[in-house]
């Protein structure tokens, strides 16, 4: 039987085998319970499971991050006390303890058998009309909270549940109470964190939403919804530069590994046998597989690993100048990583990233770099784009789409650095970006004009004498002019 200390669960991380057995008291009685499976863990502080209680399964909270257990411990249990004396629906506390060792906590939470997390069921929706309907929801519980002088300080997705047609929020420890009241500002600060967590292809539905919102008697003026949008913004730039901090470490859905000798993170999704062979020398799987472009620069093929086919792009350390020139900036492989991971939280459809694996000397000294990412099974669009191909695609359908990309751009100030046509795909009503290495996302305005001024000229470039023409003209009009840019498009 294992039988986990706090220590012992500190020391194993985010590796903590299942079923595990953990003892606590209360009042001098002495409880033993088996964890089953573990639901969220942060390692080193605190992890939610299953377990069974009084011949029920609950849920399990275990706190043991070091000098700050017991604070965390408190806090989840005066957010639910706070919840449910506002009459706001959350799961029941069952039972409380301390840990043996005195290193610890528990806490045994009502398990919403029945329940399903937001984001399921949104996925699971059919229509849009379905999931604006979840949504105005869940909007209703955010405003009963707000209307109670409650605040979720960091309000996001997997803290809302539906079970039994109420509005379930979890996780006490978020929950903060306001005696006066919540500030206006602070209530549509809030609000715009949690419309921050959906694409910003999804924003034509904040209008909506947040009437639906102010339905619910909350005392907001109007000078303050008047900016509303920009607030959005603002909390979605928060949000991703501290999405940006966590791509290069170790979470639920990626692993990272660093050594002397390599910098690598992954999707935990790949992990297999034959995908350990892969990580030892994704060379002899270029060799295997089908060559796509072999420059001096980078190489590019199409590889299987388990069965699935992917794109690999090997980066090449040129010189001994360009490896010194590589320690001040980050690599090519590196920036592809990143710049997927940040389009798709934008909902810009792009090759899902895989894998980034650096070789490494000494730690610091590049080497060849590897970017492994999802084969999209469709063409490119080319230079001309006529023929049999173009007549399936009208071209307000293609630039209705091209539109919706060059607006994300410029709202969260990122350029491409390469727009030619055959870094796009459009495929099944969805334009994908390819091509990521030289993509950045810009802190200061007019560097990222200047940037996104050349994206805009490259693209005018590639429809020059097509009947598509015309329409491209007609885009950057809206896109370039509109926004108070006069400038000429180099």
């Amino acid at each position: 039987m294992n039988t986990f200390s706090c220590a012992k669960l500190i020391s194993m991380g985010r590796h903590i085998p299942t079923p595990f057995h953990v003892s606590a008291s209360k009042d001098q009685q002495q409880i033993d319970l088996r964890v089953e499976s573990i639901l969220r863990i942060v390692p080193g502080k605190r992890l939610v499971g299953l377990t069974q209680w009084q011949n029920r399964q609950v849920i399990v909270k275990l706190f043991y991050q070091p000098g700050c257990w017991r604070r965390n411990h408190l806090a989840d249990i005066n957010g639910i006390n706070l919840l449910s004396s506002a009459r706001i629906p959350t799961p029941e506390i069952l039972h409380q303890a301390i840990l043996t060792g005195n290193q610890g906590a528990l806490l045994l939470i009502e398990y919403l058998n029945e329940g399903t997390n937001l984001l399921s069921l949104l996925d699971e929706a059919n229509t849009e009309a379905d999931r604006l309907k979840l949504l105005e929801r869940v909007i209703e519980s955010i405003a009963n909270c707000h209307n109670s002088g409650i605040l979720q300080n960091d309000i996001h997705l997997d803290n809302f549940m539906l079970s039994k047609e109420r509005v379930y929020l979890l996780d006490g420890g978020d929950i903060k109470g306001a005696k006066n009241g919540i500030k206006p500002e602070t209530k549509l600060t809030n609000l715009a964190m949690f419309f921050a967590q959906f694409p910003a292809t999804m924003d034509h539905n904040v209008g909506v939403l947040l009437r639906h919102y102010l339905e619910q008697d909350v005392d907001v003026s109007a000078d303050l919804i008047a900016d509303f949008y920009l607030r959005l913004k603002q909390a979605r730039v928060h949000r991703l530069a501290r999405y940006e901090r966590k791509l290069f470490r170790s979470t639920t859905a990626n692993r990272c590994v660093q050594t002397s000798t390599k910098f690598l993170v992954y999707d935990r999704s790949m992990h297999s046998h034959e995908f350990d062979l892969f990580l030892e020398n994704p060379d002899s799987f270029i060799e295997r597989g089908k060559i796509m472009k072999n420059g001096n620069s980078a190489t590019v093929a199409e590889v299987s690993i388990a069965g699935q086919v992917y794109v690999l792009k090997r980066y090449n350390i040129k010189k001994f100048a360009h490896g010194l020139r590589s320690l001040f900036r980050s690599g090519r492989a590196y920036n592809s990583w990143r710049n997927a991971s940040v389009l798709e939280m934008l909902g810009i459809a792009t090759p899902h990233p895989y894998v980034f694996m650096e070789r490494r000397i000494l730690w610091i000294f590049r080497r060849r770099s590897y970017f492994l990412c999802e084969r999209i099974e469709a063409d490119h669009l080319t230079t001309d784009f006529e023929g049999e191909a173009a007549t399936k695609i009208t071209a307000d359908e293609l630039f209705a789409a091209f539109q919706q990309l060059l607006e994300i751009m410029h709202h969260y100030k990122i350029s491409h650095g390469d727009m030619k046509a055959t870094n796009f795909i459009y495929a099944n009503k969805v334009l994908y970006v390819l091509d990521l290495d030289s993509m950045q996302r810009h802190k200061v305005e007019v560097r990222f004009h200047n940037r996104f001024a050349k994206d805009l000229a490259r693209f005018r470039k590639n429809w020059i004498g097509t009947r598509f023409e015309a329409p491209v003209e007609q885009l950057i009009e809206k896109i370039w002019v509109s926004k108070g840019r006069q400038a000429k498009l180099r």
